[in-house]
């Protein structure tokens, strides 16, 4: 599913000055009939005269028949021209929630463009290039559905204490109960989280009846979308969410351009889902095995049965065996962390892939001495991409594609479907 789709639309060259690397607009935001503030005002205490500072425009939320869109138009910007920045969850726009949704990303910003252009039609016409349309950041959002709600957060608990390889969990400790974090607040090419949908769909419908108690009708309306049906099958999911950002895209030799990157998932139906399993696969790969909660004598015989070795003169020996378990009751004891700093870097991988050659996970390992309950993390969470929504859902395709196939005609190309 699409979960995000963040855009970033340049002025026109006629409309903006450069100056060496600073790119500013002619005149100021009011003139182009953008909603508009200013971060200093003051009154000559003679004339009583009142003056204000730079206009600019505020972050606004324009409101839309399910959701809302976020936008902000940065006037003076370095190293890029003035842009409009677009955010919005296309889901949200086209039917009022996220629990499950499409994946098209023409859907999302021809629904983003449309609640632009129905506020600032001359801006958006006249002043806006959407034709050198990027894409800063998109989400790919895919779900496992476990067997119970009661099962979310200790799944949560577990997955925290998962890393490998460049894909570690996020050690500012940024959350709740309710998700775990992989990789940088901040960063630049990817970000990753898991978290339980259940718990973010009943804090949603929590702030939107206090709104609708307040006389918020488009709250109220909001309310609506979320059914019995629609909460139930929510509560059981477990949510994988990955953000990709522009760099990321380029890197993989994806396009950036709006329109380009459209044309590349019409060829290309699985981009998502591409873009996600690259992201969880490291996380996936730490879970994979086939050795769960054994016991420690199974766990001994399983060593001495696959990590035996000879001696020159032909003699069985049981030492690498006897390593692997002494270092598996250390981790017991200790756990994973603490056991980490008391060997090399180089002894202590090898030691883990010792455990994890002989079918012991490595997420298994990491959560050993966390006094936590250890699931079966392999059988519960399984993505089935074919499953990510009620059977007969069929996702909302927005009204106002054809009002920007002129896009793609410009440039010879056929119009596209969903």
């Amino acid at each position: 599913m699409l979960d995000m789709l963040v855009l970033r639309v340049p002025m026109r060259s006629e409309f903006y000055d450069k100056r060496g690397d600073l790119w500013t607009i002619k005149g100021d935001v009011a003139d182009y009939g953008l909603a508009s503030s200013t971060r200093h005002i003051s009154r000559d205490p003679v004339t009583r005269v009142v003056t204000h500072g730079e206009l600019y425009h505020p972050y606004e939320s324009l409101p839309s028949s399910f959701s809302s869109l976020a936008i902000k138009f940065y006037d003076t910007c370095r190293l890029t021209p003035p842009y409009m920045e677009l955010k919005a969850s296309p889901a949200k726009l086209l039917q009022g929630h996220n629990v499950y949704g499409g994946e098209s990303i023409y859907n999302g910003a021809a629904e983003m463009f449309a609640i632009l252009e129905s506020v600032y039609p001359w801006f958006v016409s006249e002043c806006l290039d959407l034709w050198k349309t990027d894409v800063r950041q998109l989400d790919a959002t895919y779900s496992a559905s476990l067997p119970s709600a009661n099962m979310i957060t200790p799944a949560i608990r577990f997955l925290s204490s998962v890393s490998n390889g460049q894909r570690k969990n996020d050690t500012k400790k940024r959350d709740f109960i309710n998700t775990a974090y992989y990789g940088g607040a901040t960063s630049r090419l990817v970000r990753s989280k898991v978290y339980g949908k259940g718990n973010e769909v009943k804090h949603t419908i929590e702030k939107l009846q206090k709104k609708s108690e307040k006389g918020c009708l488009h709250s109220r309306d909001a309310l609506k979308v979320y059914t019995p049906e629609l909460i139930k099958f929510s509560s059981c999911l477990l949510r994988f969410e990955h953000s990709v950002m522009a760099r990321k895209l380029e890197r993989s030799g994806l396009p950036t351009n709006l329109w380009r990157l459209i044309e590349y998932q019409h060829r290309h139906p699985n981009l998502l889902q591409k873009l996600w399993l690259e992201g969880f696969a490291p996380i996936l790969k730490a879970l994979e095995g086939e050795v769960m909660d054994i016991s420690d004598k199974e766990v001994q015989k399983l060593c001495r049965s696959k990590l035996f070795s000879y001696t020159a003169k032909g003699n069985i020996t049981y030492t690498k065996a006897n390593n692997a378990f002494n270092f598996f009751q250390l981790l017991k004891m200790n756990g994973y962390d603490a056991i980490k700093g008391r060997y090399s870097s180089s002894q202590f991988n090898n030691l883990v892939k010792c455990l994890v050659d002989i079918g012991i996970p490595k997420a298994h390992l990491q959560n050993l001495g966390t006094h936590a309950r250890v699931l079966p993390m392999v059988d519960i969470v399984k993505i089935d991409f074919s499953k990510q929504a009620p059977d007969g859902y069929v996702p909302p395709n927005s009204l106002h594609r054809p009002d920007y196939d002129h896009y793609f005609n410009r440039y010879n190309k056929p119009r596209l479907v969903a």
